[in-house]
C-alpha cells in the first residue's frame, strides 16, 4: 500500500523537480540549484546552473527512503496535488496530467494481480481530486462484457480477489478526435465487411470515397489495414456566407524525412513529392498539417521558421473520405467496446494510449469511452 510522505526538506524536492524541468527542456526550469537523474548510477546528482563549472559531489538516492508508489508532498502548498511527486521504484516523477489537469497516478502504476501491481483505490487518499486507476494489460484481457436490464452494457473483472463491475459511459460523439497534446492524424484499423471499409472506434463507422477511387482505396486498405486519418478545416460558401467545414483525408505514409539534418541544412522542396504532411514534434505536443502544393508548404514553413529542427515531412498517398456512423443495437455496441479493448491491449506499450477507469462505489468502476 503506497504512503503519502509529508517532507519538510523542501530544498531537495524542489531541486529534483527543477531537474525534471531541465531534462524536459521546460520553460518552468529555474536558473539555480537542481538535482539531475543519473541513469547509470541510478541516483540524483546535484548541480547549479549559476555555477556550471563547479564540481559538486552531492547525491541523493530516494530508494533509501521510499517504496514504489509512495507519494511525496513538500512545501506548504496544499491545494490539490501541488508540490507532489511519486516514486517509480528508482526515481521521483511528476503526477500524470493527461487524465486530470490537477494530476493523477501515472498509467504505469497499474492495478492487477502480478507482483508489484496495485489495488483499486490505493492512491485515493494520497492523490486528490480524482479516483483514477489503470488496469494492467492482463486485466484488460480478462474483462467480461454483458448486458444488464436489456440495454446497459457492463463489464466485470476480478482484481486481487475482489469482483469489480465496470459501467461504460459511451460517448455518442462522431468525431475522430486525436486526444490531448496531439493535433493531426491518427492511425485506425480498417476492416472490409460486405465490400464496405469499416472502422470500429467505440462505435462502428463506414469510410467512403468517391466511386472513381473506390478500387484503389480498397487495395490500399487490403495492403495495410492500419491507416492514417486526418481532419482539417476549409472555407465553404453557404447561404449565410463563408464558413469553416471539416474535411476528412485518409492516407498511407510512403516516406518520412527530418526537414533539417544534423548540420542544420534544410531539405530542398524538390526532394519531396506532394501531397505531404508536415509534422512538428515538441516536448509537449505534436501538430500535423496536410499540404497539397508548394504554396501551402511555403506558408506553413514560414509560420514555423523558428522551429524547423522539430519538423518531419511525410510523403503520402491518400483520398478524401466521408465517415458515416452505423446505428447499432446493444450487441453491436458490445462488439465495438470489445474492439476498443483489443486496441488498448495492442497499444499497451504506448503509455499515452492507455485508458483510465474511475472507482465510483465499493465494487464499481466507470470508464468513459
Amino acid at each position: 500500500m503506497p504512503t503519502l510522505h509529508e517532507e519538510t526538506d523542501v530544498y531537495i524536492f524542489k531541486a529534483i523537480e527543477n531537474g525534471i524541468y531541465k531534462l524536459n527542456n521546460s520553460s518552468s526550469f529555474e536558473d539555480g540549484p537542481y538535482y539531475i537523474w543519473n541513469e547509470t548510477q541510478k541516483l540524483y546528482k546535484y548541480a547549479n546552473s549559476k555555477y556550471p563549472n563547479k564540481a559538486y559531489t552531492n547525491t541523493y538516492d530516494p530508494k533509501t527512503m521510499f517504496l514504489r508508489g509512495d507519494v511525496i508532498h513538500y512545501g506548504e502548498d496544499d491545494y490539490r496535488n501541488n508540490n507532489k511527486l511519486i516514486f517509480d521504484g528508482e526515481k521521483l516523477v511528476e503526477l500524470w496530467t493527461d487524465a486530470d489537469d490537477y494530476g493523477s497516478v501515472p498509467p504505469d502504476f497499474v492495478c492487477g494481480d502480478a507482483e508489484g501491481d496495485f489495488d483499486i483505490g490505493d492512491f485515493e487518499d494520497i492523490i486528490d481530486h480524482n479516483t483514477i486507476n489503470w488496469l494492467s494489460k492482463d486485466k484488460l484481457k480478462e474483462v467480461e462484457f454483458y448486458i444488464k436490464n436489456n440495454n446497459n452494457i457492463m463489464g466485470k473483472v476480478e482484481i486481487q480477489g475482489k469482483l469489480w463491475k465496470i459501467h461504460f459511459d459511451i460517448s455518442e460523439d462522431d468525431s475522430f478526435s486525436t486526444g490531448i497534446g496531439y493535433w493531426g492524424s491518427r492511425k485506425f484499423k480498417c476492416n472490409i465487411e460486405n465490400d464496405n471499409i469499416i472502422v470500429n472506434k467505440k462505435a462502428k463507422y463506414i469510410i467512403k470515397v468517391d466511386e472513381a477511387n473506390k478500387e484503389s482505396f480498397k487495395n490500399m486498405i487490403i495492403e495495410n489495414p492500419n491507416i492514417n486519418i486526418i481532419n482539417y478545416s476549409v472555407k465553404s460558401t453557404v447561404i449565410s456566407g463563408p464558413q469553416m467545414m471539416t474535411v476528412w483525408y485518409l492516407f498511407k505514409i510512403n516516406k518520412e524525412t527530418k526537414l533539417m539534418n544534423e548540420a542544420n541544412q534544410i531539405k530542398n522542396i524538390d526532394e519531396f513529392n506532394f501531397p505531404l504532411t508536415c509534422e512538428k514534434r515538441t516536448q509537449h505536443y505534436v501538430s500535423e498539417h496536410l499540404v497539397f502544393n508548394q504554396e501551402d508548404y511555403n506558408k506553413w514553413i514560414k509560420y514555423n521558421e523558428k522551429e524547423l529542427d522539430k519538423i518531419y515531412i511525410k510523403e503520402i498517398t491518400g483520398f478524401y473520405i466521408t465517415i458515416e456512423r452505423v446505428e447499432q443495437d446493444v450487441n453491436g455496441k458490445i462488439e465495438g467496446i470489445k474492439a476498443y479493448f483489443n486496441s488498448l491491449v495492442e497499444n499497451y506499450d504506448n503509455i499515452k494510449k492507455r485508458h483510465p477507469v474511475n472507482r465510483i462505489g465499493e465494487s464499481s468502476l466507470q470508464m468513459y469511452i
